[in-house]
């Protein structure tokens, strides 16, 4: 099966599945030593410039601000401000939002660590899946980790592979 954004209508009103970019995406996106620059800033350029809806998470802005900040990851580092001004208008676009935690996110979180029987790293992963689930988006990512999670859509935007877990 093939998972892409696609349009719906509803009460006449288009809707659109959410777009939920993990954080290795935003980070090669800025990161120009990264074998995946090229793919994942015209990922970007094109997530920025469409209609689609674009929902980050809290914990993938934050993620992008330590690592693109950090020399020890980020091979040329940007500064605080530059971090920020990137987010900043991201979020300036109308399609772009920041998704809000429900309040069983938590919840929802533990129980997918507990189902997957992962934890560790892959907990970030459990936060952004939780979103996805929440908002009915894709999660878009090179990392397949999210396909250890129950009912989670995700879509390589570098290789064009899609999945359903």
């Amino acid at each position: 099966m093939r998972w892409t954004a696609k349009s719906i209508y509803k009460n006449e009103e288009e809707i659109r599945e959410m777009i939920i970019p993990d954080v290795n995406l935003l980070v090669y996106t800025y990161d120009s030593s990264s074998l995946h620059h090229v793919a994942a800033a015209k990922w970007w350029r094109k997530c920025m410039t469409g209609s689609e809806e674009v929902g980050l998470a809290e914990v993938v802005v934050f993620g992008f601000i330590r690592i693109s900040t950090n020399a020890k990851i980020f091979h040329h580092p940007l500064s605080v401000m530059e971090a920020i001004e990137r987010i900043e208008s991201w979020l300036a676009r109308p399609h772009v939002r920041l998704i809000a935690a429900s309040s069983s996110h938590v919840s929802e979180v533990l129980n997918l660590l507990e189902k997957s029987a992962v934890a560790g790293n892959l907990t970030t992963d459990a936060q952004i899946a939780a979103l996805a689930k929440q908002e009915k988006g894709i999660i878009h990512s090179n990392d397949t980790d999210f396909l250890k999670f129950d009912k989670i859509r995700w879509h390589n935007p570098l290789t064009g592979k899609n999945l359903a877990s």
